[in-house]
């Protein structure tokens, strides 16, 4: 699946790999996130790309909506990092896509102990 937003020069096709690898970059500077999950049995390496079911799309609206399964690691408030999590990626997106961006949900789904 692939987000076609339409400009007055033509269409911008942003597929869902790239919108995939723009989030993976933005929450790996996120200091605490130590794994994003396609689903808790397909663990995902910051460094590997088939990340196709990280990012969902609303096709009813403009906007992006999101969902990302986490796992953090132990001793860091996941209130807090849930929140830093969504504002890199929100801001990522909508700076360098120019694309709205709905929510950014985040599922904790592990804690990693060190």
């Amino acid at each position: 699946m692939e987000k076609v937003l339409v400009t007055k020069y033509g269409n911008l096709s942003i597929s869902q790999d790239a919108i995939s690898d723009l989030v993976r970059l933005a929450v790996k500077e996120v200091k605490g996130v130590a794994l994003i999950q396609d689903n808790p049995s397909q663990v995902l390496n910051f460094l590997k790309k088939d990340s196709q079911e990280m990012v969902s799309f609303d096709s009813d609206s403009d906007a992006l909506n999101l969902t990302l399964n986490v796992t953090v690691l132990n001793g860091f408030n996941i209130g807090e990092l849930a929140v830093k999590i969504q504002e890199k990626v929100k801001s990522a997106l909508e700076t360098m896509l120019e694309i709205k961006v709905k929510d950014v949900n985040i599922k904790i789904v592990g804690i990693k102990h060190d």
